[in-house]
Protein backbone atom coordinates (compact mmCIF):
# COMPACT_ATOMS: atom_id res chain seq x y z
CA UNK A 1 0.00 0.00 0.00
CA UNK A 2 1.13 3.66 -0.91
CA UNK A 3 0.78 6.08 1.92
CA UNK A 4 2.87 9.96 1.95
CA UNK A 5 1.97 12.18 4.56
CA UNK A 6 2.40 15.79 3.37
CA UNK A 7 2.70 18.98 5.09
CA UNK A 8 2.16 22.81 3.54
CA UNK A 9 2.56 23.80 -0.33
CA UNK A 10 4.60 20.00 -0.93
CA UNK A 11 0.67 18.78 -1.00
CA UNK A 12 -0.54 20.72 -3.95
CA UNK A 13 2.94 19.61 -5.45
CA UNK A 14 2.38 16.09 -4.79
CA UNK A 15 -0.97 16.03 -5.77
CA UNK A 16 -0.56 17.69 -9.00
CA UNK A 17 2.35 14.84 -10.00
CA UNK A 18 -0.21 12.31 -8.46
CA UNK A 19 -2.75 13.69 -11.21
CA UNK A 20 -0.35 13.70 -13.98
CA UNK A 21 0.47 9.89 -13.17
CA UNK A 22 -2.85 8.90 -12.83
CA UNK A 23 -3.75 8.23 -16.64
CA UNK A 24 -0.30 6.04 -16.93
CA UNK A 25 -1.16 4.51 -13.69
CA UNK A 26 -5.13 4.36 -13.74
CA UNK A 27 -5.06 4.35 -9.76
CA UNK A 28 -7.95 5.86 -7.45
CA UNK A 29 -6.22 8.45 -5.29
CA UNK A 30 -7.88 8.80 -1.84
CA UNK A 31 -7.07 11.74 0.60
CA UNK A 32 -7.33 11.54 4.29
CA UNK A 33 -6.42 13.09 7.56
CA UNK A 34 -4.17 10.92 10.15
CA UNK A 35 -4.82 11.01 13.59
CA UNK A 36 -1.93 14.12 13.67
CA UNK A 37 -3.38 15.99 11.66
CA UNK A 38 -1.33 15.33 8.64
CA UNK A 39 -3.30 15.15 5.28
CA UNK A 40 -2.34 11.99 4.03
CA UNK A 41 -2.54 10.77 0.25
CA UNK A 42 -2.99 7.06 -0.25
CA UNK A 43 -4.06 4.64 -3.26
CA UNK A 44 -6.07 1.97 -1.04
CA UNK A 45 -9.45 3.48 0.19
CA UNK A 46 -8.73 4.09 3.99
CA UNK A 47 -12.82 2.88 5.05
CA UNK A 48 -15.00 0.66 2.67
CA UNK A 49 -16.92 3.91 1.92
CA UNK A 50 -14.41 5.99 0.72
CA UNK A 51 -14.60 8.30 -2.72
CA UNK A 52 -11.82 8.88 -4.62
CA UNK A 53 -10.72 12.85 -4.65
CA UNK A 54 -10.54 14.25 -8.47
CA UNK A 55 -7.81 15.70 -9.44
CA UNK A 56 -7.74 18.11 -12.67
CA UNK A 57 -5.59 17.09 -16.20
CA UNK A 58 -2.16 18.60 -16.14
CA UNK A 59 -1.48 20.94 -19.20
CA UNK A 60 0.92 19.37 -20.99
CA UNK A 61 3.45 21.38 -23.32
CA UNK A 62 5.84 20.36 -25.56
CA UNK A 63 9.49 21.62 -25.71
CA UNK A 64 10.09 23.47 -28.65
CA UNK A 65 12.42 22.82 -30.78
CA UNK A 66 15.23 25.25 -32.48
CA UNK A 67 17.29 25.09 -35.61
CA UNK A 68 21.21 24.94 -35.25
CA UNK A 69 22.93 28.40 -36.48
CA UNK A 70 24.41 27.82 -39.71
CA UNK A 71 28.57 27.77 -39.20
CA UNK A 72 30.29 30.83 -40.22
CA UNK A 73 32.16 30.97 -42.88
CA UNK A 74 36.42 31.28 -42.24
CA UNK A 75 38.22 32.58 -45.06
CA UNK A 76 41.99 33.56 -44.22
CA UNK A 77 43.54 33.30 -41.19
CA UNK A 78 41.16 36.24 -39.50
CA UNK A 79 39.51 38.54 -42.18
CA UNK A 80 36.42 37.22 -40.60
CA UNK A 81 37.43 37.70 -36.75
CA UNK A 82 35.34 40.35 -35.25
CA UNK A 83 37.04 43.71 -33.90
CA UNK A 84 36.36 41.96 -30.28
CA UNK A 85 37.95 38.77 -31.21
CA UNK A 86 41.28 40.16 -32.75
CA UNK A 87 41.48 42.76 -29.30
CA UNK A 88 41.52 39.63 -27.14
CA UNK A 89 44.15 38.00 -29.62
CA UNK A 90 46.45 40.94 -30.08
CA UNK A 91 46.25 41.68 -26.37
CA UNK A 92 49.79 41.29 -25.82
CA UNK A 93 50.72 44.16 -28.58
CA UNK A 94 53.41 46.37 -27.14
CA UNK A 95 56.04 48.62 -27.44
CA UNK A 96 59.74 46.93 -26.77
CA UNK A 97 61.76 49.94 -28.44
CA UNK A 98 62.20 52.77 -26.56
CA UNK A 99 61.98 50.83 -23.28
CA UNK A 100 60.59 53.50 -20.79
CA UNK A 101 62.67 56.86 -20.04
CA UNK A 102 65.41 55.20 -22.69
CA UNK A 103 68.36 58.02 -23.56
CA UNK A 104 69.20 57.82 -27.33
CA UNK A 105 73.07 58.95 -27.60
CA UNK A 106 74.90 59.35 -30.38
CA UNK A 107 72.06 58.47 -33.11
CA UNK A 108 71.78 61.55 -34.66
CA UNK A 109 68.82 62.52 -32.96
CA UNK A 110 67.15 59.58 -34.16
CA UNK A 111 64.88 56.63 -31.76
CA UNK A 112 64.04 53.01 -33.14
CA UNK A 113 60.88 52.04 -32.45
CA UNK A 114 59.41 48.57 -32.32
CA UNK A 115 56.56 46.93 -31.29
CA UNK A 116 56.28 42.98 -30.66
CA UNK A 117 53.11 40.39 -29.88
CA UNK A 118 52.49 36.77 -29.43
CA UNK A 119 50.59 36.33 -32.76
CA UNK A 120 51.52 36.91 -36.13
CA UNK A 121 49.77 39.62 -37.60
CA UNK A 122 46.50 38.22 -39.67
CA UNK A 123 46.01 39.46 -43.07
CA UNK A 124 44.77 42.57 -43.46
CA UNK A 125 46.55 43.96 -40.21
CA UNK A 126 49.17 46.83 -39.77
CA UNK A 127 50.51 49.03 -37.90
CA UNK A 128 50.89 52.98 -37.79
CA UNK A 129 53.96 54.29 -35.30
CA UNK A 130 53.59 57.79 -33.62
CA UNK A 131 55.94 60.07 -32.07
CA UNK A 132 54.61 62.98 -29.68
CA UNK A 133 50.40 62.19 -30.88
CA UNK A 134 51.90 62.63 -34.57
CA UNK A 135 51.47 59.60 -36.86
CA UNK A 136 55.09 59.23 -38.35
CA UNK A 137 54.05 56.35 -40.75
CA UNK A 138 51.32 55.11 -42.52
CA UNK A 139 49.79 51.48 -42.19
CA UNK A 140 53.14 48.80 -42.40
CA UNK A 141 53.76 45.36 -41.31
CA UNK A 142 57.39 45.54 -40.54
CA UNK A 143 58.16 45.57 -36.68
CA UNK A 144 60.07 48.58 -36.23
CA UNK A 145 60.53 51.85 -37.55
CA UNK A 146 63.41 54.70 -37.19
CA UNK A 147 62.40 58.08 -36.08
CA UNK A 148 63.71 61.19 -38.46
CA UNK A 149 65.78 63.42 -36.66
CA UNK A 150 64.16 64.92 -33.34
CA UNK A 151 64.72 67.78 -31.15
CA UNK A 152 66.65 67.08 -27.93
CA UNK A 153 64.18 66.52 -25.11
CA UNK A 154 61.57 63.89 -24.27
CA UNK A 155 59.57 62.23 -26.38
CA UNK A 156 56.75 59.94 -27.25
CA UNK A 157 56.26 56.99 -28.77
CA UNK A 158 52.98 54.59 -29.44
CA UNK A 159 51.99 52.64 -32.38
CA UNK A 160 48.49 51.24 -33.30
CA UNK A 161 47.62 48.14 -34.29
CA UNK A 162 44.81 48.94 -37.32
CA UNK A 163 42.10 46.58 -39.60
CA UNK A 164 42.07 46.93 -42.81
CA UNK A 165 39.85 50.07 -42.56
CA UNK A 166 42.29 51.58 -39.68
CA UNK A 167 40.16 50.89 -36.92
CA UNK A 168 42.10 50.78 -33.96
CA UNK A 169 42.42 46.99 -33.21
CA UNK A 170 45.24 47.56 -29.67
CA UNK A 171 47.35 50.33 -28.71
CA UNK A 172 50.78 50.42 -27.35
CA UNK A 173 52.52 53.37 -25.57
CA UNK A 174 52.73 55.65 -25.25
CA UNK A 175 56.42 55.37 -23.84
CA UNK A 176 58.46 58.44 -22.66
CA UNK A 177 62.00 58.26 -24.01
CA UNK A 178 65.17 60.97 -24.04
CA UNK A 179 67.04 62.62 -27.65
CA UNK A 180 70.20 63.31 -25.91
CA UNK A 181 73.23 65.30 -27.59
CA UNK A 182 76.80 65.75 -26.01
CA UNK A 183 77.26 69.53 -25.37
CA UNK A 184 79.47 70.91 -28.35
CA UNK A 185 82.78 73.11 -27.06
CA UNK A 186 81.90 73.67 -23.18
CA UNK A 187 79.08 75.36 -24.10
Amino acid sequence: MMKVSMHGSCLLAFGLALASAMPALATDIYKTVDADGHTVYTDRPPSPDAKPISLRELSVVEAPSYARPAPRAQDDDSNADSAAALRQRYGDFKLVSPAPDQNFWGTGNTATIAWDTDERLASGLGVIFFVDGQAVTERMTAATYTTAPLDRGTHQARADLVDANDNVIATAGPVPFHIMQQSQGGR
